[in-house]
């Protein structure tokens, strides 16, 4: 269990470090070279018109997509009645989780479009930090559902948790 908590912990403050680092430099490349027109121009473009991306479960906010999750795993992991006191408090911790990252994005978000890159690197640290805090928020919570899952939930856990930070490194690979 530990070594899937472990495990959980590492891939998120990877993928939330590499995602700052490819915010960081696509703002540096961006800002390296806007000495060439047409480099001013691409600039110019990417700031003035923004696609409009489609709602895809991606750039859903994240009550949205955590609230599906949590939907999503309750049936996976078939809990029970007897465990549902437990699940209720790991859906908790997942809703205000989601909530404070949800927050944290909007902030972040707004100060993209005017912010220095120290202000972005900033930016990053905060989430990285939040997500962090989500994890040891989550964790004991989960571990406490976990100890009350009979073998073949765990087994349908260790799955969907494996499976979704594979699909999470892959997005942003």
């Amino acid at each position: 269990m530990s070594k899937l908590l472990h495990s959980v912990a590492r891939s998120i403050a990877a993928a939330s470090l590499f995602g700052a680092l490819a915010c960081f430099g696509t703002a540096a490349a961006a800002a390296g070279t806007a000495d060439s027109p047409a480099a001013a121009v691409r600039v110019a473009d990417a700031t003035v018109t923004p696609k409009a991306p489609a709602q895809t479960n991606a750039t859903k906010p994240p009550v949205d997509r955590t609230e599906a999750w949590v939907k999503e795993l309750h049936g996976k992991l078939r809990i029970t009645a007897e465990q549902e006191p437990a699940w209720s408090a790991v859906a908790q911790v997942m809703r205000d989780n989601a909530k404070t990252m949800g927050a944290m994005m909007q902030e972040r978000s707004a100060m993209l479009k005017s912010g220095s890159a120290v202000d972005n690197l900033n930016g990053s640290a905060k989430m990285v930090e939040a997500h962090l805090d989500g994890l040891k928020k989550f964790i004991p919570v989960f571990s406490t559902l976990y100890d009350s899952l009979a073998p073949a939930q765990k087994k349908l856990a260790d799955a969907a948790f494996s499976r979704r930070m594979r699909h999470r490194h892959m997005k942003r690979g």
